[in-house]
């Protein structure tokens, strides 16, 4: 399917207040075909039955198996039943500093399709540029103290390990990933190689439009006014540069 944009259950999110600090993966596992899972958790964010005792799953985006995705969320609004608090003596809950992804998978022993990487790659890899984070895979098994930065699987973070999640479990390729990312990344940056090889084209345009346009513009401004001058001379070498000046300002 192609990307596409919901409206999600208001309860679902709210205002950021905290700076994005992290990425969070999760993986889908609905109950459908491979292919339906983007569709299918996209509805369910905009579902009433979305609601267990009041709070419901939630999530920013969406990547299906074939590479498209889904938004939910603006970066500034925070998934509120995504990755919360962990156990007693949290200090913070993942959502207030990550963004969300959901991964398309049917269920554990599923592979990731080449395509969700690709996807999953790039979008990471621009948060990343855009917020500061490092292109890490970072544990958290207790949620206190400072706030770490990089990219935390819902498994490997205290709250996922308090409500026994394992997305997005051993399928999740997580040195591949990372490469994906940095390769992203790279791709979008200019090596100093490539600043060099730019700062030679500029000055070859600038050598080249002041050898074709500039100097032959001056000389036959200087000519003509040489030539205006009257016989015997009678103009200082400051009128003749004025009446340059004001020549080659009014080309």
């Amino acid at each position: 399917m192609s990307d596409t944009r919901v409206t999600p259950q208001r309860r679902l999110w709210t205002p950021r207040t905290k700076p994005i600090l992290m990425i969070e993966i999760h993986a889908t596992r609905g109950n459908t075909t491979p292919e339906k899972q983007m569709q299918a958790a996209l509805n369910w964010v905009q579902s009433a039955s979305n609601n267990q005792g009041g709070w419901g799953s939630s999530f920013s985006y969406v990547i299906g198996t074939d590479g498209s995705m889904g938004t939910v969320l603006d970066d500034n609004q925070m998934p509120t039943y995504s990755a919360g608090y962990g156990g007693a003596g949290s200090t913070y809950a993942i959502d207030e500093y990550a963004i969300s992804y959901e991964c398309a998978q049917s269920q554990e022993q599923e592979p990731f399709t080449d395509a969700l990487y690709a996807r999953l790659a790039k979008e990471v890899a621009a948060d990343c540029k855009r917020y500061g984070i490092p292109p890490v895979m970072i544990e958290i098994p207790r949620q206190t103290g400072e706030v770490p930065t990089g990219i935390v699987r819902h498994d490997r973070c205290e709250n996922g390990i308090k409500l026994g999640k394992t997305d997005p479990g051993d399928q999740f390729n997580e040195a591949r990933f990372i490469a994906d990312v940095k390769a992203e990344m790279e791709d979008e940056m200019l090596s100093e190689e490539d600043l060099a090889k730019i700062d030679v084209i500029v000055e070859r345009q600038v050598k080249r439009r002041t050898d074709d346009y500039i100097i032959p513009k001056v000389e036959k401004v200087v000519k003509r006014q040489l030539e205006a001058l009257p016989p015997g001379g009678g103009a200082t070498i400051e009128e003749i540069a004025d009446g340059i000046a004001v020549e080659l300002k009014a080309k």
